[in-house]
């Protein structure tokens, strides 16, 4: 019996270890600022210092915001605010690509193809489209 009562404690005691490993490893706001601005000046070709620091505090700005907490409808102004902000800082042609982009793929980029029986990664072989057989005339 006590060895039992030892080993669902020693069961517990690792879950919760694991379960603050996740809570640690979410991303702070400096750092998805930077994916985000990072992902933003890649896919547009950026290369001016004064854009990209312009797009790395608005979205710093934005992360923090999220942290603090904020429900859906909230988050949907912010999202609608953050657009508008973009439109300042890009130029004309930078906003309509990155909005065509953000359209054609949506906005955490494209989805990964998807074969018959789930997920099939990229280089896998397609399927081979098999011919018809005839069928037998009497």
């Amino acid at each position: 019996m006590k060895k039992l009562f030892l080993f669902l404690l020693s069961v517990l005691a690792v879950g919760w270890v694991q379960a603050q490993d996740v809570q640690d490893r979410r991303p702070s706001a400096e750092e998805q600022a930077l994916k985000q601005t990072e992902m933003i000046v890649r896919e547009l070709r950026i290369d001016d210092s004064v854009q990209y620091h312009q797009l790395f505090d608005m979205h710093l700005r934005y992360a923090r915001q999220y942290e603090d907490g904020c429900t859906r409808a909230q988050w949907l102004d912010k999202m609608e605010s953050m657009n508008k902000d973009l439109q300042t800082i890009l130029t004309p042609e930078q906003y309509e690509a990155f909005m065509n982009k953000q359209v054609q793929e949506g906005p955490h980029g494209p989805r990964p193809q998807v074969g018959r029986f789930g997920y099939r990664p990229e280089g896998a072989a397609r399927p081979v489209s098999v011919p018809q057989r005839e069928q037998e005339q009497p």
